[in-house]
C-alpha cells in the first residue's frame, strides 16, 4: 500500500506548485518531473515549506528541523 501514499505526495506537491505565482500545467510531462527530481521525503519537505520569503527559523519549524 506504500504506492498509494507516494501518489498522494505527488498530488499534494502538484497542488503546492500550482498554488504559486506561476501556474502548473495539467500535462503528464509536468507530472513526471517531480518524481524524477525529488524523493517522497524531499517532496514532503517542499510541501511543508512556506511560500515566499521568510526567516530561516520559520522554514526550519515548518519542515520539522
Amino acid at each position: 500500500m506504500g504506492h498509494l501514499g507516494a501518489k498522494n505526495v505527488w498530488t499534494r506537491l502538484e497542488g503546492k506548485i500550482d498554488g504559486l505565482w506561476m501556474r502548473a500545467p495539467k500535462r503528464e510531462t509536468f507530472r513526471e518531473a517531480p518524481v524524477l527530481l525529488y524523493t517522497p521525503e524531499e517532496a514532503e519537505r517542499v510541501i511543508s515549506m512556506p511560500c515566499g520569503f521568510c526567516p530561516l527559523d520559520r522554514v526550519a519549524r515548518a519542515c520539522g528541523m
